[in-house]
């Protein structure tokens, strides 16, 4: 039996040109509605393999999600490098955001160092979400809308994994879990709820985001975040805090009943459950000389990871530890 593999392809155009600027849609050519060959080599002989969208109606994919009706949903990692900080770029911040408790704590940071990095800097480039479809069957997209833009706010991230479900999609980008729907289902979205919001209060590294959303067997959301850690308020008024801590995460389709489910991850990106219900995930290393792992995610486990760890291998320099080394 002949199995087909629907694959995009899309060069990294924000890395290769002097200026981040997206296609306007009007500015478009129309999409060929016909199947490209496949950019790569496949070896297994059950496979097929070709083109089903590409730049530039597809510029810089990070995620993607298929909803009950087979349209999909393609989240496009703009902000890469053009509105989000990353520590190995911007030592002079290292101090302060090892300090940074609270969103507001570096969106403090950002304006006191205004005078290296514009504030305007951070809000010039926005993550899309696109919807595709092939209307009419014959395996290759044939319509395009710029599902939604609306997301670049100074503090915001790079939107990394996308949910698309019946009546709405959750969308995870920094600093907030989000839900978006559609109810005329023309392709724009017309509403953009913050279910649940305060994660990435640090810095780190670029692509320590938000991560990983997918329902869960309890019918619940899941979803990770990387060592910019978190200062939630939920929906009970307690707050739930680990600046410089991963974590992965759980709650209501509402954002209600939020839950710090695993502490003490570095990265944690995508999540999986098997067939019994457990739920796995992979973190990335330290950059210290420890391997990147696969972890088995224990409710209330804490696999040990700090931001500060990094700080006697890498930053003795930034941070007033004299001389100190590991």
């Amino acid at each position: 039996m002949l199995i087909r593999i629907i694959l995009f392809y899309s060069i990294f155009t924000n890395l290769l040109l002097a200026s981040p600027v997206l296609t306007p849609t009007a500015q478009l050519p129309q999409l060929s509605n016909k199947a490209s060959p496949f950019r790569g080599t496949i070896i297994h002989s059950g496979y097929e393999g070709y083109t089903w969208a590409s730049y530039p109606h597809v510029e810089n994919p990070a995620s993607l999600d298929i909803d009950p009706k087979g349209r999909v949903f393609v989240a496009e990692a703009n902000r890469f490098k053009f509105g989000v900080q990353d520590l190995r770029g911007a030592r002079y911040m290292i101090a302060r955001d090892f300090q940074s408790k609270t969103l507001e704590d570096r969106m403090k940071l950002y304006q006191d160092f205004s005078d290296k990095i514009p504030m305007e800097w951070y809000t010039s480039v926005p993550e899309r979400i696109l919807r595709l479809q092939d209307r009419d069957g014959n395996g290759v997209a044939d319509e395009r809308t710029v599902y939604s833009d609306d997301f670049n706010e100074t503090l915001d991230g790079i939107g990394f994994s996308i949910l698309a479900e019946s009546d709405a999609l959750y969308f995870t980008c920094i600093p907030a879990l989000r839900k978006l729907t559609d109810p005329n289902e023309d392709g724009i979205a017309d509403t953009n709820e913050k279910l649940v919001n305060g994660f990435g209060v640090r810095i780190s590294f670029t692509g320590h985001d938000l991560h990983g959303i997918i329902r869960g067997p309890d019918g619940r959301l899941y979803f990770s975040v990387g060592d910019p850690g978190y200062h939630v308020v939920d929906d009970q008024g307690e707050v739930q805090s680990a600046p410089g801590r991963g974590a992965v995460f759980r709650c209501e389709s509402n954002g209600t009943n939020f839950e710090v489910l695993a502490h003490g991850l570095r990265n944690p990106q995508e999540l999986a459950f098997d067939n019994h219900g457990n739920l796995f995930t992979f973190d990335n290393n330290g950059d210290i000389g420890d391997k990147s792992r696969i972890v088995y995610v224990l409710e209330n486990s804490d696999s040990g990871w700090d931001m500060s760890h990094q700080s006697a291998h890498q930053y003795v320099k930034d941070l007033d530890w004299g001389d100190f080394h590991i």
